[in-house]
């Protein structure tokens, strides 16, 4: 497991794509492992905060084609 410490102005979100470069899934996972901190109270984190950042088994999918008629 990694670690992450805040800087002001961090938000979740933006922390969570710079580490994985993704979001989907992930964010939840990072919340779960953090849940002493209530971190779904902060719109920015605040400073200094370790969070714990969990090993995550990204996937990868090949988006499907839009067909508009059969």
């Amino acid at each position: 497991m990694m670690t992450y410490t805040t800087k002001q102005g961090d938000v979740l979100d933006d922390v969570v794509f710079r580490v994985y470069g993704s979001t989907a899934g992930i964010v939840e996972q990072v919340l779960e492992s953090n849940r002493q901190f209530d971190l779904g109270q902060y719109d920015l984190l605040p400073a200094s905060l370790v969070l714990s950042l969990p090993e995550v088994q990204l996937t990868t999918t090949t988006p499907q084609p839009t067909r508009l008629w059969e």
